[in-house]
């Protein structure tokens, strides 16, 4: 809490919660861990203590924006977990979590687990209600951009939020990372080109063993410390999604992008007079580039597993 209140006194930050399990007591399996469900008798205990949850942050003057009932609804894991049916998270949010909701600023994303089957998932789900804000989801079980553009088309007014991203670690070696970063960017680009609003790393910062971690749940992060902890290592991965985060303005436009070069992945945004194109080179080739931004073109070459960003001023 003392880090992110020395943050806002510099920059605005949007908050996202997800719990990952109910106390033990109100579970079928008495555990935080190997998934379990919540007993509906808890039901309406379990959402005014995600309330309590809300008001703590809200004393510490840490406003949480958005929250999701579960992360991973259907996932059963050997850290917190927790299973939801369907049916079960409609009741849960909707005869108990938002009633409560609506004496908050909170607002709550849907869903909150992979995009496979999304669509069918989230049009069992949705109701349209002023305290929900759109859809959450991760990426692990493949790109699934059909469902992703779907629920983009149909729900335009809900905001679409990558909540989770992550690889599993190995030690710190070049062309792995580099891979690795290329794997994040492939799957970030994707994204936006297909209607998501906003995408969340899982680590940004973690020690050189991929943690801490209570599991062993060891993963890469764009920054880790080095072995003996006296400094850091600012990884491919970090560089990699700075020419998103670093030069894609907030809310700026998707732009369509036309390519006769379907072996390279290209974003381009807008905002006001400022166009930026990104493209990334994951294959083995240098390639020849033609670019026509706006009325400006570009000749020029990117290197084989590179990315590049311009900037064209209106």
């Amino acid at each position: 809490m003392p880090v992110i209140n020395n943050i806002l006194k510099e920059k605005n930050l949007t908050f996202i919660a997800s719990p990952w399990s109910p106390p033990k007591f109100m579970k079928t399996n008495k555990e935080l861990y190997n998934g379990g469900k919540l007993l509906k008798k808890y039901y309406s205990i379990y959402a005014e203590y995600l309330i309590k949850f809300l008001e703590a942050y809200r004393k510490e003057n840490i406003n949480i924006n958005y929250i999701t009932m579960q992360n991973e609804p259907y996932a059963c894991q050997k850290w917190e977990s927790c299973k939801y049916s369907l049916n079960e998270q409609k009741q849960f949010i909707y005869e108990n979590l938002l009633k409560l909701l609506r004496k908050t600023d909170t607002k709550l994303l849907l869903w909150d687990h992979n995009k496979e089957n999304l669509y069918n998932n989230i049009n069992e789900l949705y109701r349209a209600d002023e305290k929900i804000a759109g859809i959450a989801y991760h990426c692990y079980s493949g790109a699934h951009l059909t469902n992703l553009e779907l629920v983009a088309q149909k729900y335009k007014d809900s905001l679409l939020i990558h909540t989770e991203g992550a690889c599993y670690f190995s030690n710190y070696n070049e062309k792995e990372w580099i891979k690795d970063a290329e794997m994040y960017l492939i799957d970030l680009i994707n994204d936006m080109n297909y209607g998501m609003n906003g995408y969340v790393d899982w680590n940004i910062l973690l020690d050189f063993n991929g943690g801490p971690n209570h599991k062993n749940n060891f993963c890469k992060s764009p920054i880790i410390l080095n072995e003996n902890s006296s400094d850091f290592i600012l990884t491919p991965i970090y560089y990699y999604l700075g020419h998103i985060s670093k030069y894609v303005e907030h809310e700026a436009k998707i732009l369509a992008v036309d390519t006769y070069l379907p072996n390279l992945l290209v974003i381009a945004t807008k905002k006001e007079n400022r166009i930026v194109t990104t493209i990334l080179n994951f294959n083995n080739e240098t390639m020849e580039l033609n670019l026509l931004i706006n009325k400006t073109r570009v000749n020029d070459y990117i290197n084989p597993h590179t990315i590049c960003t311009y900037i064209d001023i209106i």
